[in-house]
């Protein structure tokens, strides 16, 4: 009996083609289950994009560099030159659905109200907005900076300016 064991332990349960075969197989497996998530992942943000009607005019070619012209005074207290950015952000059409120029237009009416308690309708007015069209999984642009406080945090700066009101 145990040399029947023996012997049946030393034969090849599996020869090299079938192993070959098999990790190719495996291997396909893994590259046809990565190719389709990244086509779900596409179409998903291209359905959210889509679905929202959100613009990019603020990243275009033809917005020129307003985003970058906005890094500065966003932090500063260069109001003045922002409000100049500001009115050139709202003539680009289709900048009520970029979360781009919404950040950059939010921060400026956001940091307006703490002088002047009015701009505080317009900063809950283009918030909402920019709550409407901005999408998490998507970033804002890198254009903007590295420091911005996100929509998170003009979130909370609106109503710490409602707190005080």
């Amino acid at each position: 009996m145990k040399k029947n064991i023996l012997i049946h332990f030393n034969k090849k349960i599996f020869s090299k083609k079938k192993i070959l075969l098999l990790v190719v197989l495996i291997i396909g497996f893994m590259v046809l289950g990565y190719l389709l998530a990244v086509r779900f992942h596409n179409n998903v943000h291209k359905n959210i994009s889509s679905s929202m009607n959100v613009t990019h005019v603020c990243t275009s070619k033809k917005a020129g560099t307003l985003l970058q012209q906005a890094q500065i005074p966003l932090f500063g207290t260069e109001q003045p030159q922002l409000y100049d950015i500001v009115q050139n952000i709202e003539k680009l059409p289709g900048y009520q659905r970029d979360p781009n120029c919404l950040y950059v237009i939010t921060s400026y009416y956001v940091n307006a109200s703490n002088t002047n308690i009015s701009n505080l309708a317009k900063a809950k007015f283009y918030l909402a907005k920019l709550n409407q069209y901005y999408n998490p999984k998507v970033l804002l642009s890198p254009m903007l900076g590295p420091d911005i406080p996100g929509v998170l945090g003009l979130n909370q700066q609106v109503v710490q300016l409602e707190t005080k009101k």
